[in-house]
């Protein structure tokens, strides 16, 4: 046939056109039915081995040695001892100097009306589904947090985070690969409150339907007491993401008797 030949879905299996005979078909069918599976049991087969790759490596035992592998990007190799008490995270960051933007002359005029951060150190956190900019000693407004009134709260998914070097006193900015390990907001649990009233009113046209009523959201007040990241080389504080592959290397260690 001088048609091209057809797919079937995303495995991109090629296929004769609806023209073959039904014989054709059922021997081209029975024919991919093996291909199929062959390749959904190689996928799960590297989905695996990525996994059991990964989990171990997302705490390094103190034993470890943690070298620069590229300038301003570290990442930790392998030692002699394992110290599987303490975890140090993976250093998994990137420093710099921050750039400065090309002049606008167009917007010159009106730099000076238009608020800027310039002068701010900050942090984004990740939290409640949302990256949000903090800064040490401000009061926000979130989404609720199951938290009582006065409880001290770390938030440690911290994306960015732009302060002064100690040495050169210039603001320098940190990108996580994700997160920055060690780093992590204190903050103080204000108060819980609800939102303004929002009317909510749904409508079906000659379906005599309509209903009208009130909302209110559960809200959250809280203060960031400090922005804490000491030194890249103290341990993270917290539990382990993967409890029981430590477990299992501690029994496995143990002498068999």
């Amino acid at each position: 046939s001088s048609d091209p030949p057809a797919y079937l879905g995303w495995w991109r299996i090629p296929c004769q056109p609806a023209a073959m005979s039904g014989v054709s078909q059922a021997r081209r069918r029975a024919g991919a039915r093996p291909m199929l599976i062959v390749a959904a049991a190689a996928g799960c087969a590297a989905a695996m081995a990525v996994f059991k790759a990964a989990a171990p490596a997302a705490f390094v035992p103190g034993g470890l040695t943690v070298g620069p592998s590229a300038p301003g990007i570290f990442t930790a190799s392998a030692g002699s001892s394992l110290d599987q008490a303490s975890g140090t995270a993976r250093r998994a960051y990137t420093t710099m100097a921050i750039a400065e933007p090309p002049k606008d002359i167009m917007s010159s005029k009106m730099r000076k009306f238009t608020p800027s951060a310039e002068h701010l150190s900050y942090a984004i956190v990740e939290y409640n589904k949302r990256q949000n900019m903090l800064v040490e000693g401000g009061m926000y407004e979130t989404i609720f947090m199951r938290a009582l009134p006065g409880a001290k709260v770390r938030l440690n998914r911290v994306l960015l985070l732009k302060r002064r070097d100690r040495e050169s006193k210039d603001f320098k900015v940190t990108i996580g690969q994700p997160f920055i390990d060690g780093c992590y907001l204190e903050i103080t649990i204000l108060e819980h409150l609800k939102s303004e009233e929002r009317e909510i009113y749904r409508h079906r046209a000659r379906q005599h339907y309509q209903r009208r009523w009130i909302y209110q959201r559960r809200l959250t007040r809280f203060r960031v007491d400090k922005i804490v990241w000491d030194s890249p080389d103290a341990p993270v504080e917290g539990i382990r993401p993967f409890p029981i592959h430590s477990e299992l290397q501690r029994r496995m260690s143990e002498p068999r008797a």
